[in-house]
């Protein structure tokens, strides 16, 4: 996996491992990481945003002013871990949605096809009903017939 861990990131930096961690952990939302725990790897530009804090933080800036900072900088980070967390819920929102269209596509097809069954069974019993109306009424004549006695 590419990128550092956060030993390796220490060693790059040139700041302390409990820094790194600190620092994280205060402006986590401008680290590009992936993966978690022993597996977690920063990505670029962690670099860089680790050495604007540390170089902010020596100058006695406050939170505030390194937030504003980082953010000028390093918005797109930040809009990028905001994204993969909306995907997370969005994906499994999906998945939901996916199972329940699925489900109810099933029991339309199962009705489909009853309602096909009962159109067969009601064409059955208006033909076998015409048929015993037929064999029931006697041949009726038309008005000719009867006028003329046939």
């Amino acid at each position: 996996m590419a990128g550092y861990n956060l030993q390796q990131l220490s060693e790059v930096t040139g700041i302390p491992r409990s820094t790194v961690a600190y620092y994280r952990d205060k402006y986590r939302q401008y680290f590009n990481m992936k993966g978690k725990g022993r597996n977690r790897r920063y990505l670029e530009p962690t670099e860089e945003v680790l050495l604007l804090i540390a170089e902010l933080s020596a100058d006695n800036k406050s939170q505030q002013e390194i937030e504003e900072a980082l953010q000028e900088q390093f918005q797109q980070i930040h809009d990028i871990e905001e994204i993969r967390q909306d995907s997370r819920g969005t994906g499994q929102q999906l998945e939901k949605s996916l199972a329940i269209i699925t489900e109810s596509l099933q029991v339309m097809a199962e009705q489909k096809k009853e309602i096909e069954d009962l159109k067969d069974r009601v064409r059955q019993l208006e033909k076998k009903a015409l048929e015993e109306e037929k064999q029931e009424a006697p041949e009726r004549k038309n008005f000719f017939q009867r006028l003329l006695g046939k």
